[in-house]
């Protein structure tokens, strides 16, 4: 999951529950280093972390 490319989602539909805050983090395997971005609020992919800290524990070896 940490060395997919991020991504930023999709708009949710009417029926589905976004996420609490659209700024999520993201591992960069070039910087090696969690960085934040804007999430759209549903799909995307699993480099996806709503924490730096389980960003950096999952993906920070």
């Amino acid at each position: 999951m940490c060395q997919i490319k991020p991504s930023e989602g999709r708009t949710c539909r009417e029926d589905e529950q976004p996420p609490r805050t659209n700024l999520h983090y993201f591992y960069s395997p070039k910087d090696r280093r969690c960085k934040l971005y804007f999430y759209r609020g549903c799909g995307g992919n699993a480099n996806r972390f709503e924490k730096k800290s389980d960003c950096e524990r999952l993906c920070l070896h």
